[in-house]
């Protein structure tokens, strides 16, 4: 217990200062860099991703037309299953991570509008 408490003050002695001077921080170079990495997610790995789930869909209910015994059936329902399993995380996910950069101002969300207050720094005499 000694250990957690000794090593949770170090960790604490070493964060504190940052928090401090942390409203001097510009994120403008950290939002940019965001933003580009989800329109290049957005743009080219999440309509991939929709595309080879829909092709296992496809796929699934090809073989399950086709199929004549109840095990093609069962492996060709699997196809399907999966190929909807993949189209959901997808899109799920996709959704989330809008939401989240939309939230915290790094898309076109509520708080890319607003001025986010500062305490302004102290005059010295």
């Amino acid at each position: 217990m000694k250990k957690v408490i000794i090593s949770g003050l170090g960790v604490l002695a070493v964060v504190a200062p940052s928090l401090a001077f942390a409203q001097n921080v510009d994120t403008t170079q950290l939002n940019t860099s965001i933003s580009n990495v989800t329109t290049t997610i957005n743009t080219y790995l999440v309509p991939l991703f929709l595309t080879i789930a829909a092709l296992f869909f496809i796929y699934g209910v090809i073989r399950y037309v086709i199929a004549k015994s109840g095990e093609e059936k069962a492996g060709a329902r699997n196809y399907i299953i999966w190929g909807i399993v993949g189209i959901a995380v997808i899109l799920a996910i996709w959704g989330l991570a809008n939401i989240l950069l939309n939230f915290f101002g790094v898309g076109s969300g509520p708080l890319q509008s607003q001025q986010i207050p500062t305490v302004p720094p102290t005059a010295t005499p």
